[in-house]
């Protein structure tokens, strides 16, 4: 999805239409709310392998340095939420929270609408 709203943008900057300005003011908002999608927002945790791997922390010792790493990634990606807030502008985003499931469906919605007013036959999966 990422890669076809750039597309679309940079096929909409190389205009100078008007209404072409319309609807690169909406491919830029698309993108920018796709940049900030995270793997971790939009799928389910594994329960399974969740429970697994708490099956293995209680019978060995060994795989804390594997729970040491997903509490990394946590913290890593909780000071990307940080800084992401105190950027300028997206102070209205912040206070939404992390990107849902729903929200990427509307931005696929979005880039297919602006697919069709360009003419552009494709598919997003």
């Amino acid at each position: 999805m990422r890669g076809v709203i750039s597309a679309i943008s940079s096929f909409l900057s190389s205009k100078s239409q008007e209404h072409s300005t319309t609807l690169l003011t909406t491919a830029r908002e698309i993108s920018s709310s796709l940049a900030g999608v995270r793997f971790s927002d939009i799928v389910p945790p594994d329960q399974e392998a969740e429970q697994h791997a708490r099956e293995h922390l209680d019978a060995n010792d060994d795989l804390v340095g594997q729970s040491e790493e997903l509490l990394q990634k946590r913290e890593m990606e909780g000071l990307e939420d940080m800084l992401q807030r105190l950027t300028a502008g997206s102070a209205s985003t912040s206070s939404q929270g992390r990107p849902t499931r729903e929200d990427v469906v509307r931005l696929k919605e979005g880039i297919l609408n602006l697919s069709g007013q360009l003419g552009l036959d494709h598919t997003l999966v």
